[in-house]
């Protein structure tokens, strides 16, 4: 998704479209609406970085990210935004439709609520390997022969980092078991807010029509597609089920993944299907 122009350059997106919390402020940025003045507008060059190949592990990224994760947001005046929520609140402080008044408090404690849960813990499993290949990758580069010594502590530092993100096995059941109970517990406050704010009707978005898709909106349609995509939509209420995919079936949502599931594994048993069925050719 390179996009092209010079009002646009201010601002640069790092994201992976595997990348669930890349996937949300890509949605986020599509549902804005209009900046609250011409000079905040933020309408950043969208650059994918290949996570599976281990790009956000080059050494050239982790100067830009010492995460070395996506989404990574950089701007004028040093802006330099690592955290999906971070950006999410730095586009809310200028454009009004993500954060409106009479609703933000409600917002930023149920986006607050919303990142609290390990995605990890519910869109893979153990024998998916996806957490211990990322600390694999991180240490192949470490012993490879050719890294500098600099590259190697900027390498070491992102492995402390998700080794304090992370300080349990986070395919273990109890922590699984954990999570859905909080993922339940979300989308149940979501289920109460769509039905308050859309009384006798169908939802659009959560807090009506009158107000539009908010910050909250976009989170909570990728969390739903996760979810569905990862085989738990059990653990979604059958309204929230409802409205998250009226929005995974429009133009916003297409244009982002081009068609495909928000998990690589899925992808990619995507792609082998495509490549086995016959071309139609003669």
């Amino acid at each position: 998704m390179e996009q092209d122009g010079t009002a646009s350059a201010q601002y640069k997106l790092y994201y992976n479209s595997f990348s669930i919390c890349s996937l949300m402020v890509l949605l986020t940025l599509r549902w804005k609406g209009q900046p609250k003045s011409p000079a905040l507008a933020v309408d950043p060059v969208e650059t994918e970085i290949d996570i599976y190949a281990g790009h956000q592990n080059d050494e050239e990224y982790l100067e830009k990210n010492w995460k070395g994760q996506v989404p990574l947001l950089l701007g004028p005046q040093s802006v330099e935004i690592t955290d999906s929520l971070d950006i999410t609140r730095f586009l809310g402080e200028r454009y009004s439709q993500l954060l409106p008044g009479p609703h933000c408090e409600t917002i930023n404690a149920l986006l607050d609520e919303l990142h609290e849960i390990w995605f990890v813990s519910l869109s893979f499993t153990a024998d998916d390997g996806r957490s211990q290949g990322i600390v694999n990758m991180i240490q192949e580069r470490i012993a490879h022969r050719t890294s500098s010594e600099k590259y190697k502590a900027a390498l070491q530092r992102k492995l402390q980092f998700l080794m304090d993100s992370y300080p349990f096995d986070p395919h273990n059941p109890e922590i699984v078991a954990r999570e859905e109970i909080k993922a339940r517990t979300y989308l149940e406050r979501i289920a109460h807010n769509i039905v308050t704010n859309n009384p006798g009707g169908k939802a659009t978005w959560i807090f009506g029509d009158g107000v539009g898709p908010t910050a909250l909106d976009a989170h909570t349609v990728v969390f739903v597609a996760r979810l569905v995509d990862a085989s738990r939509p059990y653990l979604i209420p059958d309204g929230v089920l409802a409205y998250g995919r009226q929005h995974l079936e429009k133009g916003d949502w297409a244009e982002i993944t081009q068609g495909n599931s928000t998990l690589h594994t899925l992808w990619e048993k995507q792609e082998e299907r495509r490549a086995l069925e016959p071309s139609g050719r003669n």
